[in-house]
C-alpha cells in the first residue's frame, strides 16, 4: 500500500526552527501523507551556498533565539528528501527564501 490522502503538502518557513531529527521526521510524514504522484513543497530560508556572497553572515541570524538555524542552513534538504523516497523537482529563490518542490514517484 503506498498510503497517502493528499495531492500536496506544505512546509512554510518552518524547517529552520525544528532539530535534524524532526526535520527528518516531518519529510518522513509528507511522504507518508502523499498519494504517489503527490508533491511536497517547502519555503524556508535561503542556505549556505544558495547566494555565495550571504555566507559569512547568513549564520548570525542564528543568535536571534533561533538555536537550529545553523544547523538548518547546512543541512542538503534534497538529499534529505531523497532519503525518504522523494524525488527533487525544482528549486526557486527569491530574496532570502527559497521554494524547493518534491515529488513522490508514482511507482
Amino acid at each position: 500500500d503506498d498510503g497517502g490522502w493528499f495531492d500536496a503538502v506544505y512546509c512554510v518557513y518552518t524547517f529552520h526552527e525544528l532539530p535534524m531529527e524532526a526535520r527528518e521526521a516531518a519529510v518522513r510524514t509528507m511522504f507518508q501523507a502523499l498519494k504517489p504522484g503527490g508533491v511536497a513543497v517547502l519555503v524556508d530560508s535561503i542556505q549556505l551556498g544558495d547566494r555565495e556572497p550571504l555566507d559569512r553572515s547568513i549564520g548570525r541570524f542564528g543568535d536571534f533565539n533561533e538555536p537550529h538555524y545553523r544547523g538548518y542552513i547546512s543541512t542538503d534538504l534534497g538529499a534529505l528528501f531523497e532519503r525518504a523516497g522523494f524525488a527533487c523537482v525544482e528549486k526557486e529563490m527569491n530574496s532570502s527564501s527559497k521554494r524547493l518542490s518534491f515529488m513522490k514517484p508514482t511507482t
